[in-house]
């Protein structure tokens, strides 16, 4: 036998020993795995009833008129139930009798198992309800013995050798500059797995010990094997770093130790970045700029750097360049050039001024009449090239600050309006979020229509103030993320509003270069903080190119005593900053002219006219009184459809049912739509069956398309869903819902919570019975959740009017329902009007006539919106949000 067929059979007999030792590993392992798959109660969907948990509700009968495609569920296999489950389950059936509630077991899908216990939490034991006779308790045993788990796969398996554990591996690969505002640094993952963990990388300034952590809501995430990624930028300012600055630099990635590496030594790089061929000079005069026409002062130091024009080829190393001394000449801006002056600004200064090597009248761009500072704008002077000479004069501007929705917003349209009665231009600073972000302005329609009212006055600006109003909201963020907090303010006002600001005004004048470059970046052509931007160099000039800086020079409050200044200290700071740099900018808070109980106060009132009077009589003397800039406005999208519902809710198991039924036939002989919110059972454990008067009639008009079926919670208890674990609430409905299925054969799709309350549980158990509508009351509105879908995907259409005033203890008129109504439609679209049939019964509990006319007027008019096209009737299920 040849050599090579004996290795052939040596090796072939080690592989089979070898492969016939895991045979027994291989057999525990598939044992595991059925038993997990028998024991759990946790299907990967919610419809995969064969892991149904033994202990939940077993064998239920199913009703006769449901076909097996109207069940949600199987019948649970009971072949594998011990004796002790068994024993009880049979305890629980003892302790908790819900009868027909419940036709068929509901599905409680993949939801965290505290919330699904029986003897939840919250206090609300399943066992100490009792609906009446057929749903057995839940107990929870859906999760798998320990000892059943499968081992871990870098463990040693049936004898064989123990299997090489995967991880990632994170390294830094470069550190860099990325134009003129940002350090950037690139990593990877070198191992052979990824990770869910996420992490931070920590950057400092090896010269100064200035270090940045990272920002622990900008984490981020592995990269796949053998993947690299490039972070957002590091403002350079963060480690006191002036960009393009040489400067050694370190990063450590993953410095918190989140994320588990095969390697942990590897996580540290130190680099030196910046430009070492940029060329140095004292200054940029005459001749020093023939070959570098690009010479700037730099903004950062007192050493004025000059770039070679190759420099801007989005090298990253020339981030800005400015003309000699003073002015600007050409500017590399995101890797292009742009001419900013061309020609010799003043041609008797003997210098430079456009760096092209010809000084004063030897320069042919020079125009000899030309003397900026002279005090005269000849013809070839601009406004930009020589404002000391071309300015037109003094400026006024009025600035309008912290206008948002809920913020006294009867107090700022007043003190607005009294402007705009005085003529008197005016900046709005429009504040999207209030009551510590829970509030967007779209969620206050009294504010939203009065700006759209004046967005289209000349002497109204709309501006943004910030997007909350957080204390230092834009101190010391990243530009990125002060970038994504004025994206969001622009939108929100552009969403509500149709305009598209171009003005921003961070809140407590609380800023910094970051901030100027993300408003920039954002498309604001002006930025109006207060006099700490005098102080930082930046008041009353562009800067960054492109963003004028108009701050705040007066103000009518003096922060430091709580009080408001008299009227002439008010004017002669004004005046002093016209005499300083020709424009005041006076801020007014319409929410400190009011008194102790936040009403206007007169008295300040006055004190704000005289100012006003002031300010008019200095326009009659040649001061221009003006916005900072003006709003674009947009095109408004089209009109929305508008709706009007009917919801006619308590129709329930000997529940008024002669009301009922007349009140519901009073708006289907007007062929009005109508939304009937049906309770399944009662107090007293009578189910909706049970009633042969109202189940016959409803059951009777089931094939009515202008008919909805709502579920009114289950027996209308008082706060029914308020606190309730997920458990009840997945009974509570699952079992109302098939009652209305057993009684009438309709199913809904929609859910009235009584008294209009419920929980994020309630949502859960909504969701996972297919119910996507739920129509409540105003706290939608407060919660910001009113006519948008929520994270379970419902919809919520919360009621707008009511035939019913609970606050005054008496019926609305017809005229406040309408009134309420055309407010809704006004603002929402959506008008859904609340009624109860059973107040509209007089003392002996009859029909009382005059109460049923208030009804039929109310309907009648509604039918008149429809008719002209205005509005349309509709069902709830009917609505959707983006037509």
């Amino acid at each position: 036998m040849s050599a090579n067929k004996l290795k052939f059979l040596f090796v072939f007999f080690i592989v089979s020993a070898y492969l016939f030792s895991l045979v027994p590993a291989y057999a525990q392992t598939q044992q595991v795995g059925d038993d997990q798959a028998g024991s759990s109660g946790m299907g990967d969907t919610f419809d995969n009833d064969s892991n149904a948990d033994d202990s939940e509700v077993a064998s239920l009968p199913k009703h006769d008129s449901l076909s097996e495609e109207d069940m949600d569920t199987d019948t649970v296999n009971d072949e594998k139930k011990t004796g002790d489950e068994a024993e009880e389950d049979d305890n629980n059936a003892d302790s908790m009798d819900v009868g027909s509630v419940v036709e068929e077991e509901p599905d409680y899908g993949q939801i965290d198992e505290s919330r699904g216990r029986s003897d939840d939490s919250n206090g609300d034991n399943v066992d100490n309800i009792d609906y009446d006779s057929e749903v057995e308790g839940e107990t929870d045993n859906r999760q798998a013995d320990e000892s059943n788990k499968l081992p871990h796969p870098s463990g040693s398996v049936g004898g064989g050798p123990a299997l090489p554990e995967s991880k990632p591996d994170l390294v830094l690969d470069d550190i860099y500059y990325d134009g003129t505002t940002y350090i950037k640094v690139k990593y990877c993952n070198v191992g052979d797995d990824s990770s869910d963990s996420d992490f931070l990388i920590k950057l400092r300034n090896e010269g100064t010990t200035d270090e940045f952590a990272g920002n622990p809501s900008y984490r981020f995430s592995v990269p796949a094997p053998g993947e690299c990624d490039v972070t957002g930028g590091f403002t350079c300012a963060l480690i006191g770093v002036d960009c393009g600055q040489r400067v050694t630099v370190s990063a450590v990635i993953d410095w918190e130790g989140r994320v588990e590496e095969s390697d942990e030594d590897n996580n540290k790089l130190v680099k030196t970045i910046g430009a070492i061929d940029v060329g140095y000079e004292e200054n940029c005069n005459g001749a020093d700029c023939a070959d570098n026409l690009n010479c700037k002062p730099d903004l950062w130091s007192a050493e004025s750097i000059c770039c070679k024009e190759d420099e801007c080829a989005g090298d990253g190393k020339c981030f800005a360049e400015y003309a000699c001394v003073s002015r600007p000449v050409k500017l590399c801006y995101n890797g292009g050039w742009i001419d900013v002056l061309d020609y010799e600004v003043n041609c008797v200064d003997g210098i430079d001024n456009d760096c092209d090597g010809v000084i004063d009248e030897q320069d042919t761009d020079c125009y000899n009449s030309y003397v900026c500072g002279n005090g005269i704008c000849e013809e070839s002077e601009t406004v930009s090239a020589c404002p000391r000479d071309c300015s037109k004069g003094k400026t006024i501007i009025i600035r309008n600050d912290d206008i948002g929705p809920w913020w006294s917003v009867d107090n700022a349209i007043y003190v607005t309006n009294f402007l705009r009665n005085k003529g008197i231009p005016q900046t709005l600073g429009i504040v999207p979020i209030t009551a510590g972000g829970t509030i967007q302005l779209e969620q206050d329609p009294k504010l939203v229509s009065y700006l759209k009212s004046i967005s289209t006055d000349a002497k109204i600006e709309i501006a943004i103030h910030g997007l909350n109003h957080d204390y230092n909201e834009f101190l010391g963020i990243s530009q990125h993320a002060a970038e994504e907090k004025i994206r969001d303010a622009k939108e929100m006002i552009k969403k509500s509003l149709y305009v598209e600001p171009v003005t921003f005004i961070p809140p407590y004048y609380a800023y910094d270069e970051s901030t100027l470059y993300a408003a920039n970046s954002q498309g604001m052509n002006y930025f109006s903080a207060g006099w700490n931007a005098i102080d930082m160099g930046h008041g009353f000039r562009e800067y960054p190119p492109g963003l004028w800086n108009i701050p705040a020079t007066t103000d009518f409050y003096n922060w430091g005593t709580g009080s408001l200044y008299s009227a002439q200290e008010i004017e002669s700071s004004c005046g002093n900053a016209m005499d300083a740099f020709e424009t005041c900018v006076i801020v007014v808070h319409s929410h400190l002219f009011v008194d102790t109980e936040n009403n206007i106060d007169p008295e300040k009132i006055a004190l704000l006219a005289e100012v006003l009077d002031w300010v008019k009589s200095k326009e009659e003397q040649g001061v221009e009184l003006k916005t900072i800039g003006k709003h674009k406005i947009l095109p408004a999208p089209p009109p929305k459809k508008k709706y009007i519902v009917f919801r006619s809710d308590d129709l329930g198991p000997f529940w008024s049912d002669r009301s009922a039924i007349n009140i519901t036939e009073t708006l289907r002989a007007r062929n009005v739509p109508q939304v009937l919110s049906v309770v399944p059972a009662n107090q007293y454990n009578d189910k909706l069956y049970d009633d042969p008067v109202i189940s016959d009639y409803l059951k009777s008009i089931r094939s009515d398309k202008s008919i909805e079926f709502a579920l009114h919670g289950y027996d209308h208890s008082m706060h029914e869903f308020r606190d309730i674990s997920y458990a009840i609430a997945m009974t509570k409905v699952f079992g109302g819902r098939n009652i209305l299925e057993r009684a009438i054969g309709a199913r809904p799709v929609t859910f009235v919570p009584p008294f209009h309350e419920y929980s994020d549980n309630t949502l859960m158990a909504l969701s996972m019975q297919k119910i996507n509508i739920i129509s409540s009351g105003y706290d939608d509105f407060a919660g910001g959740r009113a006519f948008k879908k929520d994270k379970y995907g419902i919809l919520h259409l919360p009621v707008t009017a009511e035939f019913y005033n609970w606050a005054e203890n008496r019926a609305n008129t017809a005229e406040d329902i309408e009134n309420s109504c055309e407010y809704a439609l006004g603002n929402y679209n959506i008008c859904i009007i609340m009624l109860h049939h059973h107040l509209f019964k007089d003392a002996s509990g009859n029909m009382d006539p005059a109460k049923v006319k208030v009804l039929t007027d109310v309907a009648d008019w509604a039918k008149d919106k429809e008719a002209e096209g205005s509005a349309k009737i509709v069902l709830l299920k009917d609505i959707r949000i983006d037509d």
